[in-house]
């Protein structure tokens, strides 16, 4: 049927039947008549039981480790396949006047659980809706479809040698929807900026069906609030987007790298900080502790790599920025940044270490730079305090004027039966508590799905409310990705 990657750990036995993790009480079925009008509108629609599993998750970790159970968080009644906005907008119109709830999914590579029917209803696969609609070259403004795939994206422009700088480690996953609904970040940001940073405009169907146009035609406005704004990061739960104008680039005529080594990861840190402060925005700065460059290129030091692309001019001035604020760092070979570039993309482990019993996940927070190293040392140390936790690690990912993106990963295992539901908690309960107790950031690019939901209450205070009320007015029945961002 649709057109998502495959899950590292697949459900083989269906027919010893499939249990949920969540409750069933609150499932909310696809009636006769709403599943005939249904079937009247969209390109297909499945029941059966391999295409419900399908849809009933995404690579949020802990479900990984349930599917080795032959478990599934909640399957959805039914999976719409839809391939315009006219079928979106039908289905929506339909589900909202039988008060069904709709899962908008399509690569399925969130690792937070937003992809989740937690309420049954319909999952609204958006997969198989790609393809350029429309390309400025003289404005790099290129509108897409919300189902494009990443590589698929930079195979389109190819041809007019452009390329659309966004690439997110789960570029092979993930699709330009999905990478708008949750604010996502690719790991050259620090150039070109998280992808809320290169929109243009979007089309989104809302709850009752209708079609609204937001953002600018190209170039900057001041002609009320940018409402474009609300529906980057709701994660499907305000509306569905149909088509986004990505600022798009011209393929670089140059490349430079370079790597390094600090004593400590505070030193790198202030040496990052420097360089972006001093207008150097390096694409790429990505900077390892110790446990991690063990890990990705077998070296115990607090590893930097950079890469950059573009005017030749440009990158050359901005390396010898950086250059110049890591003179006390040791020079190490550019071969690591080849290894990086090769390897970056690589989630073969994930599923490996699962599947030997192993808890991982990766937590992406962000704070001010006068914080990140205090956050850094306090998060690693909260995790290693937790029973169980057998490992911690972090590297700061994405870099900005005013503070950066710290990405730990963590691995956990006991010997005790049904352990894993209580650890992957305890884990994450000790990072966000701690994040929220510096006031920073509980996600920068993964969004909040289930996970983070009731962290996000935490950290809007009363926000949360205006955030249910404009979640109200739009979408009064609820119709739309229930349960997420800790809402209904």
């Amino acid at each position: 049927m649709a057109s998502f990657k495959p899950f590292p750990i697949e459900i083989t036995n269906i027919e010893g039947g499939i249990l949920t993790k969540y409750p069933k009480e609150n499932l909310v079925p696809v009636s006769e008549s709403a599943l005939k009008e249904l079937k009247d509108c969209v390109s297909a629609i499945y029941l059966d039981q391999e295409s419900r599993i399908n849809a009933s998750r995404d690579w949020w970790p802990i479900t990984l480790k349930w599917a080795t159970q032959n478990i599934v968080p909640q399957l959805p009644y039914c999976v719409a396949v839809v391939r315009s906005t006219q079928e979106v907008s039908d289905v929506l119109k339909i589900c909202n006047a039988y008060k069904i709830p709709v899962t908008p999914i399509a690569g399925r590579s969130g690792v937070c659980g937003s992809a989740v029917p937690i309420k049954g209803g319909l999952s609204l696969d958006l997969s198989e809706f790609e393809g350029l609609k429309d390309l400025d070259e003289i404005s790099l403004l290129a509108k897409f479809n919300p189902g494009t795939f990443g590589p698929n994206v930079d195979q389109l422009l190819a041809p007019y040698n452009l390329m659309f700088p966004h690439y997110p480690q789960s570029i092979d996953l993930s699709t330009v929807g999905g990478w708008l609904a949750c604010r996502s970040a690719g790991q050259f940001s620090n150039r070109f900026g998280k992808v809320d940073q290169m929109v243009a405009s979007i089309e989104v169907v809302l709850p009752d069906g209708n079609v609204v146009n937001l953002g600018t035609s190209g170039g900057r406005a001041s002609q009320g609030p940018d409402l474009m704004e609300l529906f980057l990061g709701s994660e499907g739960t305000l509306g569905v987007i149909t088509s986004a104008t990505l600022k798009v680039d011209k393929k670089p005529e140059y490349v430079k790298k370079r790597a390094f080594s600090f004593k400590t990861f505070s030193d790198a840190l202030n040496a990052i900080r420097k360089t972006i402060q001093d207008y150097a925005p390096i694409a790429v700065l990505r900077l390892y502790d110790k446990k991690e460059s063990e890990r990705h290129f077998q070296l115990s030091k607090n590893v930097l790599i950079a890469l950059d692309q573009g005017n030749p001019a440009i990158v050359n001035a901005c390396f010898s920025v950086l250059e110049k604020h890591c003179e006390d760092a040791e020079i190490l070979d550019e071969s690591l940044v080849d290894h990086w570039l090769k390897t970056r993309n690589d989630v073969s482990a994930l599923g490996n270490l699962i599947k030997q019993g192993i808890i991982v996940d990766t937590a992406e927070v962000s704070g001010p730079w006068m914080k990140l190293t205090t956050l850094y040392n306090d998060v690693i140390n909260s995790l290693l305090k937790v029973e169980g936790i057998i490992y911690a690690s972090a590297h700061a990912s994405h870099s900005y004027k005013d503070g950066g993106c710290l990405y730990f990963t963590f691995a956990g295992y006991k010997e005790d039966s049904g352990w894993e539901d209580a650890l992957y908690k305890n884990a994450w309960q000790a990072i966000l508590d701690t994040v929220l107790k510096h006031n920073c950031q509980i996600s920068h690019h993964h969004g909040i799905g289930l996970l983070k939901g009731p962290y996000l209450k935490q950290y809007l205070g009363k926000g949360f409310d205006l955030l249910k009320n404009i979640k109200h007015t739009i979408d009064p029945n609820n119709i739309l990705n229930p349960g997420k961002l800790g809402l209904p």
